[in-house]
């Protein structure tokens, strides 16, 4: 039987609430998938830019390399602006690699894939599709190119579902309450009946093309729990906002019921798909569950990101590319070794530029609109270099963003911390200096000039902005956490302890934070104290390869060996370049 996979985004979807959920029983389809498969997290790097997140699982290839850049585009022509779509993709899909390997594909709902009849040789959807446009059903025409190919457009025209079409009934499982809402003065209601619509609409699509069996690979981007949480979370039991009782009593439900329809969507999905077909389950937000006659049963994935989705479906349908930033999930498809697979190429075009000058003609809003854009995307782009370890490149977009806005403190902050990353101590100061002037009680500032001062040899010159900065972290658990590795740099491992303990109060499943604390209790000679800080942060992020280096050396500083050497191989086989964890190997006493 060929292989075929049906490749499931959930929109919204929180890793926390859904394994609370499951644990409750509200998610049976789901909880299906996770007790026959592997389920784990996926890391997510900065920005989270909804069009960069999905356009990253979508290719391999990590932003900007990919070419998307933010949820707006300059227009090609310099007249405007427009939602992100394929004309920013350069990186190709995985479902264009799956047609270069000879498989067929339906995408239904995927971000910034408009307009659908961009894309050849795939049954597309794009997301535009869903939006409802009119009063009613009747009003609602079809955007010409949303549909690919385009013959199948009468045939999806009528599963589409209009707001108006929402029964009270269908919004009293979300608001129980509802028929007492005044719709005046409260069009809360309104956004439920919206969210509905559009879920549904792509369901009906997402069914349709599911049931037949003529696809290897389909994916389906659910926009659900998006939509409902973004409203809606803020009433639910438990989350800490500003909203009031009455509301929380009406709308508390809603974010939860949400849940329990996309779950009864995901089984109507299974059903139509078929038992054979390989499913994954993802979100931008981090959540992967997956079930299949390949997939390792039982499994608690590690060390996977957005990055890993695309080589493992195109594994599981019998392809490779060589070229993607990603790596097959193993608990979901081993790697195919070269001659056991199709050789398909995801090589970048070797010429690529994103800016577009403005059209002559325009008015001063567009222009500003077209300069916002376009601002937008190199920050974006400078940041997500900078998250995944390409100082040159993010310093200099950076250096473009504070060119072009001066007054950007935090463009000018993240240069400053790109300057200190590339070893330039000096200039990272004579950035971050005019900062803590800007904002004297922002501690960032001055933990750049301490941190330049610091790993430039200079403790003495560091030691004022460490105090001001130390100032100013209450209530910044993230800064209170930077602080402390720097008073661990500056041979200060009790202050260290004292603000890594601050800021697991609001940060209570930080690794990074744990790892610190260990940090600061091996230096006093507190081993123990040490080995438990280590295990409590692994317990909660095992993919942490310096945390199981630093475990290591206080396994070895109390000589407890066999441990000592089992954590360092852990370190290893995680990165081979974590540093420190060879040497705890070699230092391990010879058995005889």
């Amino acid at each position: 039987m060929k292989p075929r996979v049906l490749l499931v985004g959930l929109e919204g979807a929180q890793r926390a609430l859904i394994t609370r959920l499951m644990d409750e029983g509200a998610l049976p389809h789901l909880q299906r998938i996770v007790e026959s498969g592997c389920v784990g997290a996926l890391t997510v790097r900065p920005p989270h830019v909804r069009a960069m997140l999905w356009t990253t699982l979508a290719t391999g290839r990590d932003a900007p390399l990919h070419g998307v850049c933010g949820d707006v585009e300059v227009r090609d022509d310099g007249g405007g602006v427009r939602p992100a779509g394929y004309a920013s993709w350069r990186a190709p899909a995985m479902w264009e690699l799956a047609r270069e390997a000879g498989k067929r594909s339906v995408v239904v709902g995927w971000p910034a894939t408009a307009p659908a009849t961009s894309w050849d040789g795939v049954t597309i959807v794009d997301e535009t599709f869903r939006e409802p446009l009119g009063a009613d059903f009747d009003a609602w025409a079809l955007l010409p190119d949303c549909v690919s190919p385009v013959s199948a457009r009468e045939t999806l025209r009528a599963l589409r579902v209009h707001p108006a079409d929402i029964t009270g009934d269908q919004l009293q499982a979300f608001v129980p309450e509802a028929a007492r809402i005044d719709q005046e003065s409260d069009r809360r209601l309104v956004r439920i009946a919206l969210a509905l619509a559009r879920a549904a609409t792509i369901h009906a699509v997402a069914t349709q093309f599911a049931a037949d069996a003529e696809w290897d690979l389909c994916c389906v981007v659910y926009p659900l729990l998006a939509d409902v949480s973004r409203d809606f979370m803020q009433y639910r039991a438990g989350e800490v906002s500003a909203a009031t009782a009455a509301d929380r009593a009406l709308y508390g439900g809603a974010v939860d019921a949400a849940h329990r329809l996309q779950d009864a969507m995901l089984g109507r999905l299974l059903d139509c798909a078929g038992r054979d077909a390989t499913v994954i389950v993802v979100s931008a937000e981090g959540f992967l569950a997956a079930s299949g006659a390949c997939v390792a049963q039982d499994a608690l994935v590690h060390g996977a990101s957005l990055l890993d989705v695309a080589p493992t479906v195109l594994n599981l349908l019998g392809a490779r590319a060589d070229a993607l930033d990603g790596r097959p999930i193993e608990a979901i498809a081993a790697p195919l070794p070269r001659g056991a697979a199709v050789e398909v190429s995801a090589a970048l075009p070797a010429v690529w530029d994103h800016l577009v000058e403005p059209d002559d003609t325009l008015t001063a809003a567009q222009r500003v609109a077209i300069e916002h854009a376009s601002l937008a995307w190199i920050a974006n782009a400078a940041e997500a270099h900078l998250s995944a370890g390409r100082f040159a490149e993010a310093a200099s977009c950076f250096a473009d963003v504070v060119k072009r806005t001066s007054n950007d403190w935090r463009a000018r902050a993240r240069l400053a911390q790109c300057e200190l990353h590339l070893g330039r101590y000096d200039a990272c100061f004579d950035i971050a200096s005019p900062l803590t002037a800007q904002r004297p009680d922002d501690p960032w500032g001055h933990l750049l000039c301490a941190a330049a001062r610091v790993l430039a040899g200079d403790a003495a010159a560091a030691q004022p902005h460490l105090e001001r900065a130390g100032a100013h972290v209450d209530g910044a658990p993230s800064a209170a956490l930077r602080l402390g590795m720097l008073h661990l740099a500056s041979n200060d491992p009790a202050t260290g302890e004292r603000l890594f303990r601050q800021a697991l109060q609001s940060l209570p499943d930080s690794v990074l934070a744990y790892d610190g604390l260990g940090c600061a209790l091996h230096a006093q000679a507190r081993y123990e104290e040490a080995i438990a800080a280590f295990r409590a942060g692994l317990g909660h992020t095992y993919h942490c390869p310096i945390a199981h280096a630093h475990l290591a050396s206080s396994l070895a500083a109390l000589q407890r060996w066999d441990e000592a050497v089992h954590a360092a191989r852990v370190a290893l086989e995680q990165d081979p370049a974590t540093p420190g964890a060879q040497q705890v190997i070699e230092r391990a006493p010879v058995r005889a």
